[in-house]
């Protein structure tokens, strides 16, 4: 079976311990691709077929909140996503698209919902944190945002987990 799996970082943060985990582990059973868009590939695991990076452009904070506030939407993550999404379409073809998500990382989620609509596979999500509970952001605007990024791409999503039984 052939494997993409996205992550935004693979570094040492929660999502990326979460991510090297899952990606050593999983090297071994699927036939794996990563495709991540910050950090380094330290993490290299000699199952993986192939690292891609496709960079996350550098926003100044207040513009990318600000533009969430004032829109509505992740303007800046939608747009990276789609543009990605046609350009990383062409690269191979795959069984299953696998999206390892933060909250705070839904460029990812989007960039995997747009890739597997696109490719025609199947879109596993995994998320390593809460999906924002009401009040979760410092603005409503933001957090009502990030909610209905999830409730946009999450139906069409074909597999979903979470890291614990809470959520």
């Amino acid at each position: 079976m052939k494997v993409l799996l996205i992550i935004r970082d693979i570094d040492n943060s929660a999502l990326g311990l979460v991510g090297k985990s899952l990606i050593k582990e999983l090297s071994k059973v699927v036939d794996l691709d990563v495709l991540y868009s910050n950090g380094e590939t330290n993490v290299k695991v000699d199952n993986v077929n192939k690292y891609y990076r496709l960079k996350y452009p550098t926003i100044p904070i207040r513009l990318y909140w600000g533009v969430m506030k004032v829109f509505k939407c992740s303007l800046f993550d939608e747009i990276w996503a789609r543009v990605g999404a046609i350009i990383f379409a062409n690269k191979k073809s795959y069984d299953i698209i696998f999206d390892i998500v933060s909250i705070l990382t839904l460029d990812s989620l989007l960039l995997g919902h747009f890739l597997s609509q696109r490719l025609e596979v199947k879109h596993a999500v995994y998320f390593v944190d809460a999906i924002p509970a009401k009040g979760w952001s410092y603005n409503i605007n933001v957090s009502n945002t990030l909610k209905s990024i999830v409730k946009k791409t999450l139906p069409s999503a074909d597999y979903f987990a979470s890291c614990n039984k809470k959520m």
